[in-house]
């Protein structure tokens, strides 16, 4: 076999292992929908935001008639967030302090939220999504059904462009079966866990066990971090699919994106830089070559093509992509692989930036970052 069939091979097979692995998902992940409208959890939702105004009010209006208690964090906004905050009744609101050295905002945000949290159960909510009519009483009662101590749910996601609609499906799928898939995440033995971060339940005895966000105060992907040491404390927090819960729209265009995803990616790597290069080539390849086999007509790449767009087609049906949108892999593919690189020259330059704050990526490894 010829080496470009071999290629061809490898990604036809990595396309089929992915496909097997969301569908597998799909049937094996509970689906959770809305409790009675009228139930109010006894839950304390905190919700920090940082130059949120298009969006808090509307989060904010959504869960006043669902907990028991709202808590808003103002971290430092610099455009209209505080006074759309103001505009809803039924919330405490905090006018949030610059995050003391050694903490990133959204940490030291949260922080300042638990401290008002007059609740058992703990519910960490972005600023930015909207919850359906009894979301936060089916996801206490989801954790409550498994003994669990928290619990979290994927959201349905929205778009406005047609890069988001091209990116999303392709970052979508790497998530689900290469970066954080369900099967290692319920190995105990693993550093893999699940929290999403807009819709992350925990028992505030649990948290605090686990030190809360002052054990990781320096933590860009805080939601990942604290799901990952429940787990390491014997509890992990089960997860659902909570299309029907709540809805968001990651982000909002090419440059949102772009910086979101370099700040996430520059700070995701705690090894080698080799090998962070060597794992997004790998990628790449998986993502790219199918279709270049396919223009150079190979039959195996086709069908890893096949594969991709099948993968690609169960993570759209939770979003408002058009199907059409599963064609555009390599879109995704060239835009994630740039993130990538951008993140590495990040990396190496020992910074990146977020919402006009500086986070050094050294200390974001050993959690000390501001």
């Amino acid at each position: 076999m010829r080496p470009p069939q071999i290629v061809a091979g490898f990604t036809a097979l990595a396309w089929g292992i992915a496909l097997a692995t969301v569908l597998h998902d799909r049937r094996t992940i509970p689906l959770l929908r809305p409790k009675d409208a009228a139930t109010r959890a006894p839950v304390t939702v905190i919700v920090p935001a940082r130059d949120e105004e298009a969006a808090v009010e509307q989060t904010l209006r959504a869960l006043v008639p669902q907990a028991a208690q709202v808590v808003a964090i103002d971290d430092e906004s610099r455009d209209g967030t505080r006074a759309a905050m103001g505009r809803v009744p039924g919330i405490e609101v905090i006018d949030g302090t610059p995050p003391p050295p050694g903490w990133l905002g959204k940490a030291w945000a949260c922080q300042q939220g638990v401290r008002r949290a007059r609740e058992a159960w703990l519910l960490f909510a972005d600023a930015d999504v909207v919850f359906a009519p009894g979301a936060v009483a089916a996801l206490l009662d989801f954790a409550r059904r498994q003994g669990a101590r928290g619990a979290t749910a994927f959201p349905y996601l929205e778009t406005g462009t047609a890069i988001e609609r091209a990116v999303l499906p392709v970052a979508g799928a790497l998530m689900e079966t290469a970066i954080i898939p369900s099967w290692a995440a319920r190995l105990p033995w693993t550093n893999v866990a699940i929290g999403i971060g807009g819709c992350l339940l925990i028992e505030r005895e649990l948290y605090d066990q686990i030190g809360g966000h002052a054990a990781r105060r320096g933590e860009v992907v805080d939601d990942l971090s604290l799901a990952l040491a429940a787990k390491r404390a014997g509890h992990q927090l089960p997860w659902a699919r909570g299309e029907h819960l709540w809805r968001l729209r990651y982000y909002r265009g090419a440059s949102d994106m772009w910086q979101g995803w370099r700040k996430n990616a520059s700070h995701a790597w705690g090894g080698s830089l080799v090998v962070a290069l060597a794992a997004g080539a790998s990628v790449q390849l998986v993502l790219l070559y199918p279709w270049w086999g396919t223009l150079r007509r190979s039959r195996i790449a086709a069908a890893a093509v096949v594969l991709q767009v099948a993968v690609l087609s169960q993570v759209i049906r939770v979003t408002d992509i058009p199907a059409r949108y599963a064609l555009c892999a390599p879109v995704g593919a060239v835009f994630i692989g740039a993130v990538g690189m951008q993140a590495v020259l990040d990396r190496v330059r020992g910074r990146a930036e977020w919402r006009g704050r500086r986070i050094a990526a050294a200390d974001a490894t050993d959690g000390s970052g501001s």
